[in-house]
């Protein structure tokens, strides 16, 4: 039995699933008709399609069967395709119900793709847009990174004369801000050892033993544009040597000491450095700003059950300090150099202790102790270049804008006034050219006779800190101790072949400059010794 023209547009319900239609359907048809088969016509001459009764049956709701195409493309026509619930990409809020779309009736009926227009509604329309204003931004904290704190090291070098090319390339290395150093072993006049520890941009402050005894002191190399000064104490100590450093605006107090172990030279007890240490903590902890207490107190802070770290414990809790570093100092095992601050201060804000500073010929015994002290970083000095892209100049433009101001040279009575009328005819037509832009940098802090061999080993020395941090084998150690030779050889000779240069291509005038850089003369007080060395020099010479 055939059903021609059954379905009509206005007879087919608009359900929400399809399945369920065309089980409806398949009732319907089951019910009334018995025969085995039903061929539906959709009004094309090619599209009579043909279905069983048992192929009806299986079209219920609960089997799910894929239509062929072009039945769902005529249904899809129709505007009654149910679409799936999307939830992923919808914003929450207020539900705007969606406009059916239209079918587009001028298209052709025979068409194997429809064309259906949407009636969507765009996002402009649903609600007012927003704007990125002053008023509807919120301002996050910022919270500082720790290359924008200070960066403060301290370090017993046990004699700084043999170690200072090293130091300085560490300091310069790690862009340390502060060097604390303890046991320098320098007098007042050791100018020379101080000019070579000090980088450039930084100053140095040189606090040696009463007397210019042997032995001992205390130094403070830090970035000049921190402007530190040292502060004159009332409390005078005896058995232990103390140095309190401050800025102009008195945010930090940074109390440095050395307090040499007792020994039968000294005759120095425990007893005594308890009493006068218990004195002095209670003279800095009136001091306007916050307290930093660094140094070598060789105290076993390892050792909590020996008696006289008892006793210096019980100084440091009742003056509410506590301790940051928690590793060992010394190659035994000890913690000897320690760092405290109060403990409502936040000052310190990480530490950590670094055993890569090896020097030759000399085993260090004392390991650099790092910490971030919670004030910024002193902002690095920058200069401003102005330059021009020459290369975009056509040689042809030029030669022909300077001809054309050439034709018609003024006439000057004064020579000057030409070299000045010539400046400015050749400054307008770069302008004109080659606009000038400017630049700002910052300097970086590097010595003068910084060359590749010296970058070369640098970084060789870096790949093999690198694999002995890893390993942490003997055979990697001694890599990086050679390694760590081989930067202070280059670095050697690449100081004295730029000295060498200089000296010999300089006047009269600049070799005395010379001197005093490599003296660390600053004042009046050797002109005598210099003119006495040039002569010498300048005998040497003619010989």
């Amino acid at each position: 039995m055939m059903l021609a023209n059954s379905l009509q547009y206005s007879t087919i319900p608009c359900r929400k699933h399809l399945v369920s239609v065309i089980a409806l359907i398949a009732l319907v048809l089951i019910t009334v008709c018995s025969t085995q088969l039903i061929c539906i016509d959709y009004q094309h001459p090619n599209s009579t399609m043909c279905y069983s009764r048992d192929e009806l049956l299986q079209m219920r709701s609960e089997v799910t069967m894929k239509l062929p195409t072009n039945l769902w493309q005529y249904i899809t026509s129709l505007g009654i395709r149910s679409e799936p619930i999307i939830r992923r990409g919808r914003r929450g809020g207020k539900r705007h119900p969606r406009v059916p779309p239209v079918v587009d009736t001028d298209a052709d009926q025979y068409s194997p793709i429809p064309t259906i227009i949407g009636n969507r509604p765009k996002p402009n329309e649903l609600q007012t847009p927003r704007y990125a204003t002053c008023t509807n931004l919120r301002q996050l904290p910022h919270y500082g990174t720790m290359d924008s704190k200070l960066n403060v090291c301290l370090w017993n070098a046990q004699s700084l004369g043999n170690k200072t090319v090293l130091l300085v390339d560490y300091m310069l290395e790690h862009d340390i801000d502060i060097m604390i150093l303890t046991e320098t072993w320098l007098r007042d006049d050791d100018r020379v050892i101080i000019g070579e520890s000090t980088p450039p941009g930084y100053s140095f402050l040189n606090i040696s033993r009463p007397n210019n005894a042997r032995g001992g002191g205390i130094a403070i190399i830090f970035k000049t544009p921190l402007n530190l000064s040292l502060r004159k104490s009332q409390c005078v100590t005896k058995y232990f040597e103390s140095a309190c450093i401050t800025d102009n605006a008195n945010r930090l107090n940074l109390v440095a000491i050395y307090r040499p172990p007792p020994s039968p030279e000294n005759r120095f007890r425990h007893s005594d450095f308890i009493a006068e240490f218990d004195n002095f903590v209670d003279d800095i902890s009136i001091l306007p700003g916050k307290m930093l207490l660094v140094g070598d107190f060789n105290v076993h802070w390892d050792r909590p059950d020996k008696s006289d770290v008892i006793q210096f414990s019980n100084i440091i809790t009742s003056a509410n300090l506590m301790q940051h570093v928690d590793r060992p100092t010394h190659t035994y095992g000890h913690i000897l150099d320690h760092v405290f601050t109060v403990s409502d201060d936040n000052l310190v804000l990480n530490c950590t202790v670094d055993e890569s500073f090896i020097a030759d010929r000399v085993k260090v015994k004392h390991h650099c102790v790092h910490f971030n002290v919670n004030l910024e970083k002193p902002l690095p000095e920058r200069v401003t270049q102005v330059l021009r892209n020459y290369k975009d100049i056509n040689d042809s433009d030029f030669e022909n804008s300077l001809s054309q101001h050439f034709n018609d040279i003024p006439l000057f009575e004064n020579p000057g006034d030409i070299f000045d009328w010539y400046n400015q005819v050749v400054r307008a037509t770069l302008d004109e050219l080659a606009p000038a832009t400017t630049r700002s940098r910052s300097i970086r802090c590097r010595m003068p006779w910084y060359n590749n061999s010296v970058h070369q080993s640098r970084q060789e020395r870096r790949r093999k800190e690198r694999k002995w941090r890893k390993s942490r084998s003997e055979n990697d150690r001694l890599e990086f101790t050679e390694a760590n030779k081989n930067v202070k050889t280059n670095i050697t000779i690449a100081k004295k072949d730029y000295f060498g240069t200089k000296l010999h291509n300089a006047s009269t005038k600049e070799v005395f400059q010379v001197m005093n850089q490599l003296l660390n003369n600053q004042g009046d007080l050797f002109h005598l010794t210099m003119i006495l060395l040039i002569s010498a020099i300048s005998l040497l010479i003619s010989l």
